[in-house]
């Protein structure tokens, strides 16, 4: 009788770490294994970013956006004109970047002031289904945390301008 429940319990043991053996191999070669990086899959994190630049002394109204895609728009409300541009896959992860590290909360430091004849920018940044908002002048700009993305939108901004 001992016997005979050793060679079942052994069969027992032998099945259920064969089982076990094939449910770590099937998590191992999930795309989701624990320990990968998320980054390296073909999944990506949903972002974009929409500026409106106001003001000045001319008086100008544009809007630009960038999403994952790399694809920018900017609209031109003045002048009633739409560009298009793709950007390098360089530069979408220098804005997926500074999307991503923007604060969710805006440093209060820079307010926007009563200038007249200042630009104004507010910014919408979108990512992972967070969204940071932005309102600032010219004046103010340097005080933002928001800064570095807005210089670079801007500057992409007149890039397609001059392009068209």
């Amino acid at each position: 009788m001992l016997v005979q429940n050793f060679q079942t319990s052994g069969k027992l043991t032998r099945f259920v770490l064969v089982i076990l053996s094939a449910i770590y191999l099937l998590a191992a070669c999930s795309p989701t294994a624990p320990g990968s990086n998320p980054d390296s899959h073909s999944t990506e994190v949903s972002w974009s970013i929409t500026l409106n630049i106001s003001g000045g002394f001319a008086g100008i109204m544009q809007t630009i956006s960038l999403d994952q895609t790399g694809k920018a728009l900017l609209v031109d409300n003045k002048l009633k004109s739409k560009v298009e541009k793709q950007v390098t896959k360089q530069e979408l992860q220098t804005y997926v970047k500074l999307v991503k590290n923007l604060p969710d909360i805006p440093d209060t430091k820079a307010k926007p002031g009563q200038c007249r004849d200042c630009f104004n920018y507010s910014l919408v940044a979108i990512y992972a289904e967070t969204q940071k908002r932005r309102v600032v002048d010219s004046m103010a700009i340097t005080e933002s945390d928001a800064k570095e993305l807005i210089t670079k939108l801007t500057m992409l901004a007149k890039e397609m301008k001059n392009s068209n």
